[in-house]
């Protein structure tokens, strides 16, 4: 696969980054999950605290394995992008329970028809989704099919998430 010229230039400062040695672990995890899960189906979350490195790991898994940014989902900017062409967020976001109702729909969707294209899908950034209490790991679970994969990175502690729907890699 060929990247991008927005791709390249995005991933030209990823490329002299040296991970740290629990960076290094959690970038291994991910290469050994996806090609395990390849022929099922798969969804792994990245969880730490803020700051530690998740997005770079994430960010350096997709440059080292040649996948453009077509894969990489800023999940709050999505959100908040979707939003925005369909309603005013100010007016929409007093309404707590519609606008989750909303954040759900526009994730099924994106999730399927991201993977009518794509098998990897990387959602980064979604803090958004934890205020409104949306089950992302269920949901992208259930997407995540017949050698689909999605990778989560989350600030989700390790114990309120299902590892017998998701692959759990903690860092820091």
């Amino acid at each position: 696969m060929n990247l991008s010229d927005e791709s390249e230039l995005f991933f030209s400062r990823i490329k002299n980054i040296r991970l740290r040695k629990e960076q290094e672990s959690a970038f291994n995890t991910l290469n050994e999950f996806v090609k395990q899960e390849r022929s099922r189906r798969g969804t792994l979350c990245l969880t730490g605290h803020h700051q530690v490195g998740k997005t770079t790991i994430l960010l350096y898994f997709l440059w080292k394995n040649n996948y453009s940014l077509k894969y990489y989902i800023n999940a709050n900017l999505f959100v908040i992008n979707k939003i925005n062409e369909r309603v005013e967020l100010e007016k929409y976001s007093k309404l707590e329970h519609a606008t989750k109702k909303l954040i759900g729909k526009l994730l099924g969707e994106l999730l399927n028809n991201h993977f009518l294209k794509y098998d990897l899908i990387v959602l980064d950034s979604i803090e958004l989704l934890n205020a409104y209490n949306i089950d992302i790991v269920n949901l992208a679970w259930n997407h995540a099919t017949s050698g689909r994969i999605c990778i989560i990175s989350t600030t989700v502690p390790r114990s309120a998430l299902n590892p017998n729907i998701c692959k759990i890699v903690e860092l820091g």
